[in-house]
């Protein structure tokens, strides 16, 4: 299992889809060394809620760029690259597994 990032925007477009951040055993390492981090708080929001603000993400990430383990510094570049890429309008950055709130794959491909 992997997670996918995805932009949230204020206006009534629709979330477009981002790239992989990590793995799951990737994401859960950096979201739990980044709880233990003081002054983060949408990277905590983030990791706990599924979503963050970008702008204020785009900070907090800057601020952690080089920290942590070899596996929690490429987390958090994967987030830097896709917090860079955020197309023009998006305000937020959302995070899934790729499942829905069942626990069921949101594949709607077939």
């Amino acid at each position: 299992m992997s997670y996918e990032a995805y932009y949230g925007y204020e206006d009534d477009r629709e979330e477009s889809e981002g790239d992989i951040i990590a793995s799951g055993g990737g994401w859960v390492d950096w979201g739990e060394w980044v709880l233990e981090q003081d002054e983060l708080e949408e990277c905590h929001t983030l990791y706990s809620e599924g979503w963050a603000m970008i702008e204020g993400l785009r900070n907090e990430l800057a601020t952690i760029a080089t920290e942590g383990t070899e596996d929690q510094q490429h987390v958090t570049a994967r987030l830097i690259a896709i917090v860079d890429a955020a197309p023009d309008g998006a305000t937020a950055l959302l995070v899934t597994d790729g499942t829905d709130s069942d626990g069921e794959d949101d594949d709607t491909d077939e």
